[in-house]
């Protein structure tokens, strides 16, 4: 058969031996500008593109123009709603934007799984408390990972107990702060399997209250010296047989310091599989480092994965990889469960590898060592 020259290209469109399924997953992969350009291309490619635009929304506060215009499409066309799973809120300055429009938007959304409440570098306190308050109100039957960031440093958050309350459907919870005064008795989060905060002993506390049996990674993020009154509610939290990865920023300042918060860990979280630790001070770095974690390390029974990371870079201790290597065969003798092992701030890792008396240590990618240990950050959460 002989195809005129329009015939050919007709058959040669990519929309007519791909299947939907295929494209929807090769645009997916593409550049969010190039989706915006396939979206304008034809009414085939736009019905394609226009759920995995609509998919991940970031609002921000000081862009009033674009807020209220996305808010004001949504509201026409309420069917494409259903296709955001996520929205992140960023509040990074003030704006005269219709608060009113956004609730009516947001209770549009009824599928999203992903919801943040961000405070940018000049947001505006009193917005988010308004913003917050507000969301306060609506339910997302569907929500599985709520964020409450502060990056200004602000001590303010809006309460977010009734909101809480009314999702137990919550797997991934980040709150970096909260309101000191807030009354969180009767919380129940029986999903929960991340927890990404700051040492809030009343918080955790409410939620030991009632059985949470699915907590799987904590990461907390220390402003207090005593961390008794936070660890001893979060260590009855996981179930003791099953993998649980513990992650900790922590101030510290000197050896007995270390000592004191390893003797704490070993008393409230022996469980642990993965344990990272990250001081702000370079002090402790050293033999008496070494020394002191021996010590503790055979109280941890289950421990896989060691990181120690020190977050101010000048004037590090910098071991050799032969030091690096003695203290590793010294703490397998006293933790045989241990698998692998980072030691300060760099791009390798350590891990174990052959049989009993043919076991030795080999390095090998920081990035593999994080992805075995469950090291991942909590946007990435599963």
């Amino acid at each position: 058969m002989v195809l005129t020259r329009s015939a050919s290209r007709a058959r040669m469109r990519i929309t007519r031996w791909l299947p939907n399924e295929v494209l929807t997953e090769i645009i997916r992969h593409a550049r969010r500008a190039d989706q915006m350009t396939l979206c304008r291309a034809s009414k085939l490619f736009h019905a394609l593109v226009l759920p995995i635009l609509s998919q991940s929304i970031d609002l921000w506060t000081n862009r009033p123009s674009s807020l209220k215009e996305f808010c004001l499409s949504l509201v026409k066309n309420p069917e494409r709603a259903v296709y955001t799973r996520s929205i992140s809120i960023i509040n990074d300055g003030a704006c005269t934007f219709a608060l009113d429009l956004l609730m009516q938007t947001m209770q549009l959304m009824g599928r999203i799984q992903k919801f943040c409440l961000n405070e940018g570098r000049t947001s505006d306190e009193q917005l988010t408390y308004t913003v917050a308050s507000r969301l306060a109100s609506l339910s997302f039957p569907h929500l599985t990972h709520l964020s409450a960031i502060q990056t200004n440093g602000n001590p303010s958050i809006a309460p977010l107990r009734d909101f809480l309350g009314r999702h137990p459907t919550i797997t991934h919870l980040c709150m970096l702060d909260h309101d000191k005064d807030s009354d969180w008795s009767g919380i129940h989060l029986p999903n929960l399997r991340q927890y990404l905060g700051a040492d809030k002993p009343d918080f955790l506390g409410a939620l030991r209250l009632r059985p949470l049996h699915c907590l799987k990674e904590a990461k907390i993020m220390w402003s207090s010296w005593d961390i008794e009154p936070t660890l001893e509610p979060l260590g009855s939290m996981p179930v003791p047989h099953l993998p649980f990865v513990f992650s900790s920023n922590v101030i510290i300042w000197d050896t007995n310091h270390l000592s004191r918060t390893l003797a704490s860990l070993s008393v409230h979280m022996p469980y642990m599989t993965s344990f990272q630790i990250r001081s702000w001070h370079t002090e402790t770095m050293g033999l008496e480092t070494i020394q002191r974690i021996t010590a503790h390390l055979p109280a941890f029974t289950k421990l896989v994965y060691l990181a120690l990371d020190y977050v101010q870079s000048e004037d590090l201790y910098v071991a050799s990889a032969v030091q690096d290597e003695q203290a590793l065969y010294t703490w397998t003798d006293v933790c045989p469960t241990l698998k692998a092992c980072c030691l300060a701030i760099g791009a390798t890792a350590w891990r174990k590898v052959g049989e009993s008396g043919e076991m030795r240590w080999e390095i090998y990618p920081r990035a593999d060592f994080e992805a075995e240990a469950g090291f991942v950050a909590f946007e990435e959460g599963a």
